[in-house]
């Protein structure tokens, strides 16, 4: 009888610790999937932030073209105008592009219309058809056009000054090691080593943009005064609708790709 008891103990003993032995497994995919999902959103959440990033600045992009573009001195240049529908989607004016961007596939409200070739030349003239004034005119470009599109533009670059910045608060403390003790200056050793793993994370997101100009809109522009004869005031503006796209990967075959769009109008 004692011998079956023994031999029973030992069995429920190995029952037991291969139950444990399981729920640990468990326990480690459950917190391994977890981390995974973070990180997951995570980047998500970046990459949203990055479309948001390029719709700002299209419509930057916008405002330069209207005001004119900011020179070194700080001053808006008179090289300003109304932007307009200019630009062909035609993948020939982006180098070696076969087709559109994955960006702008991903609108399907978009005109995808393009014929492969060059824009149409004007014909020649006669002197006899210039002299009655009735030179053929150029043919018309069935593609679709649009005012600009800007594509493959780093993220980074855009907030490297902030980084580069966190950098410099560093080479201070780097010209002042008598002011940090040792526990301090291995913080900022692991600060750097951070800073420098964000830098390589950001460098993983890229956007891209393009706008399109919708036509003549009314632009109002209202506020409060002190002045009785202020009020609300309507001026001739045009409407663009501005597509962008935060883009983690590479952006001919993105990991992650958010469209964004929104409508803005401009005074003239």
């Amino acid at each position: 009888m004692k011998k079956k008891q023994k031999g029973f103990a030992l069995v429920l003993s190995l029952v037991l610790l291969l139950a444990m032995s399981l729920m640990g497994g468990a326990l480690i995919v459950i917190a391994s999937s977890d981390h995974q999902g973070n990180n997951s959103s995570d980047e998500y959440q970046q990459t949203f932030y990055v479309a948001e990033t390029a719709l700002i600045q299209a419509q930057k992009s916008l405002i330069d073209k209207i005001l004119g573009p900011i020179d070194n001195s700080g001053q808006r240049s008179a090289n300003r105008s109304i932007p307009r529908n200019t630009l062909t989607i035609d993948p020939i004016n982006y180098g070696n592009r076969s087709s559109l961007t994955p960006c702008y596939k991903s609108f399907r409200n978009l005109s995808r219309a393009f014929d492969g070739l060059p824009p149409p030349q004007k014909p020649p003239c006669s002197p006899e058809e210039e002299a009655a004034n009735n030179c053929p005119e150029t043919p018309e470009d069935p593609d679709y056009f649009l005012v600009e599109h800007k594509e493959n533009q780093e993220f980074y670059k855009l907030i490297f000054p902030i980084l580069n910045n966190a950098n410099a608060i560093d080479q201070i403390k780097n010209n002042n090691p008598s002011k940090y003790n040792a526990q301090g200056n291995l913080n900022k050793q692991m600060h750097k080593k951070a800073l420098d793993a964000e830098k390589e994370r950001l460098k993983k997101f890229k956007y891209e943009f393009f706008s399109v100009n919708s036509g003549a809109a009314l632009y109002k522009g209202a506020g409060t005064s002190l002045k009785k004869t202020s009020g609300t005031t309507q001026r001739q503006g045009s409407a663009y609708r501005i597509y962008g796209c935060g883009i983690m990967g590479d952006v001919d075959d993105p990991e992650i790709l958010i469209p964004l769009e929104t409508i803005v109008i401009l005074s003239h």
